[in-house]
């Protein structure tokens, strides 16, 4: 009986982390309608090189992105990145890049706060990564567990936008309501209060090889705001 229970157990974490893994490709991956034709695999797109700088569509901006770069960037410098990202992906979607981001957000920062990063680890850079379990082996050091909440988003804003060295880069500004809680290995209460918000600020950076068959962004940097 012991032993049936144990293997159901595992069928159902495999299936939670397969769930949230689906999540995260559907939410930092680009959904358009756009997208350049199916690699093999039927999972990513195929694109094996940048659009060549010779041809005379090379340098123009979809006339369907410029309403939603106007919309989701004021300042000039960001427009610039937006366009030069578009210019060498055509088929990137600021909203859905947005929309995206927010997801990407929440299930990160769930995962970091249940210790289980493995479950978006590819979807950290290594020194994201790293840095992550840092955090989460000294927080079970301390016998510390979290049992954070985000109650509502007040901002996600695009900061910066920029391509360099072939690699698009786009920094999202988040503004959270949280709710934080502590708790020692006995279930008391250390820290927080459930009645109470905080309110934080991430700045996280998201990188992509636009000429990558891989349509999705990865977290490469984070600070707080």
């Amino acid at each position: 009986m012991g032993n049936g229970f144990e293997f159901w157990d595992i069928i159902l974490v495999a299936m939670i982390a397969a769930f949230i893994g689906l999540r995260l490709y559907s939410v930092l991956g680009r959904r358009t309608g756009n997208e350049p034709p199916a690699s093999p695999d039927g999972l990513s797109p195929r694109r094996t090189s940048l659009p060549d700088a010779a041809s005379p569509d090379y340098g123009q901006v979809p006339s369907h992105a410029e309403e939603e770069i106007r919309r989701y960037a004021d300042a000039p410098e960001i427009r610039k990145g937006l366009e030069e990202i578009l210019r060498l992906d055509p088929s990137f979607d600021v909203e859905g890049f947005i929309d995206g981001a927010q997801k990407a957000h929440e299930l990160i920062l769930e995962a970091f706060w249940a210790g289980k990063l493995e479950e978006v680890e590819p979807f950290l850079s290594k020194k994201v990564r790293d840095g992550f379990l840092a955090a989460v082996d000294a927080r079970e050091s301390a016998g510390h567990n979290l049992e954070n909440r985000i109650v509502d988003r007040s901002a996600c804003d695009i900061e910066t936008a920029r391509v360099t060295g072939g690699v698009a880069e786009i920094v999202v500004r988040f503004v959270s309501n949280i709710i934080n809680i502590i708790r020692d290995r006995d279930g008391n209460l250390v820290e927080g209060d459930l009645s109470d918000t905080v309110q934080v600020t991430d700045i996280w950076t998201f990188a992509r090889e636009p000429a990558s068959a891989d349509p999705n962004w990865t977290l490469v940097a984070t600070r707080a705001g």
